[in-house]
């Protein structure tokens, strides 16, 4: 009786030692055979590029320089005729506040027609809307009105206070001239308005208005002072370096009222063609 349980429980021994083997063999067989039905699982997934949205800080300085045929400001020619040299800079100090300067030098080498200027301004902008205060020089030829520091009767700045709108199709100011040569007496509390429109960025349409006589706009009575179109065409030089170029057609109804200053001309109508870099 012992014997045959000795050989029963030897029988279920083997039975289970081979079971075991036939598991780990059958193991084996999977782990070195692909498993081409789960290939896409063991794919690794690329990682995924997040693209960076946030919004790059404009650069606190602007520069700008323009080569103009003559030097139109407002619908009256300055410089008496000459080419015109100009440089346009801004520095943002913070957001929406920001200081510039614009200075315009005629090519004649003379300051006749007081052409050559210097513009200060500082402008808050909110959204579309900005306010500005403009100071304006103009260098005259004569020493008694040509000293920039001079801020009494005989000084040739000019200040002006302006609110405007500005968009990408339309724009709109209203400047009020508030400081300048006490000679001038009233013809300082005048507006002057400006509206211009661009169906498309190589049109601009434009407008622009005293309300009376003012000597910062050179006008000895109000009236439109200029309408025109201006065209826009981008010049590609190089895959780093380009350029625009503009055509100015103005007419000014108001020519016969500008006032009456050696080399300032208020011709009707004008042609200014400008490169701007």
């Amino acid at each position: 009786m012992r014997k045959l349980f000795k050989t029963a429980l030897l029988l279920v021994l083997i039975l289970q030692i081979f079971s075991t083997n036939n598991v780990v063999a059958q193991s084996f067989i999977k782990k070195d055979t692909p498993i081409e039905e789960n290939t896409e699982a063991i794919t690794p997934t690329p990682a995924k590029v997040v693209e960076d949205t946030t919004k790059k800080e404009p650069d606190r300085l602007f520069l700008e320089a323009t080569i103009a045929s003559r030097y139109l400001w407002r619908g009256i020619e300055f410089g008496a005729g000459a080419p015109s040299l100009q440089a346009y800079m801004t520095y943002r100090i913070a957001k929406g506040l920001e200081i510039g300067a614009i200075s315009c030098l005629t090519t004649n080498g003379t300051k006749v027609g007081l052409g050559n200027t210097l513009e200060i301004f500082a402008k808050y902008s909110y959204k579309k809307f900005y306010v500005l205060v403009d100071d304006y020089y103009f260098f005259a030829d004569s020493t008694k009105f040509d000293n920039y520091v001079e801020y009494g009767e005989n000084t040739n700045h000019f200040m002006e206070a302006v609110v405007g709108y500005d968009s990408d199709k339309f724009d709109a100011k209203l400047g009020y001239y508030f400081y300048g040569n006490k000679a001038a007496g009233t013809m300082g509390e005048t507006i002057y308005a400006e509206v211009s429109y661009s169906p498309n960025p190589a049109i601009t349409l434009f407008m622009g208005a005293v309300t009376g006589p003012s000597y910062l706009n050179f006008a000895d009575r109000g009236g439109i002072t200029s309408v025109g179109v201006t065209g826009t065409r981008k010049i590609k030089v190089t895959d780093d370096f380009s350029f625009l170029a503009k055509g100015s057609l103005v007419i000014n109804p108001n020519y016969k009222y500008v006032a009456n200053v050696p080399g300032v001309n208020g011709n009707y109508i004008n042609y200014i063609l400008s490169f701007v870099f």
